[in-house]
């Protein structure tokens, strides 16, 4: 996860248990940033608050990677059907693990 190393999403992930599966990095440059979301099985969108237009989410499925978000704002209008919505950060681990089984059409 992009600008997360330190965030309270990798203490939560820690403190359920998944932080060895996931890296939290800081910032990464532009090029580097879209090489990187391009290689991922998912990108994860835990917004807290209501994205009016959440461009990761955009930029992902661009990519031809699913999405799993919160249910805030825009957010499941662009996820639609390449991804999947998790209510509440404790369902955010079966979302992920939900769309990375599918076989989505990159």
């Amino acid at each position: 996860m992009t600008g997360t190393a330190g965030a309270w999403v990798e203490a939560l992930a820690r403190r359920y248990g998944v932080g060895q599966d996931v890296g939290f990095l800081g910032r990464l440059p532009e090029g580097e940033y879209f090489w990187l979301m391009a290689g991922a099985g998912a990108t994860v969108l835990p917004s807290v608050w209501p994205e009016p237009l959440p461009t990761v989410a955009v930029e992902s499925i661009s990519l031809g990677v699913p999405v799993v978000g919160s249910g805030l704002g825009g957010i499941s209008e662009i996820v639609d059907k390449y991804g999947a919505v998790a209510p509440s950060p404790e369902e955010v681990a079966e979302a992920v693990a939900k769309v990375l089984e599918a076989h989505y059409d990159r």
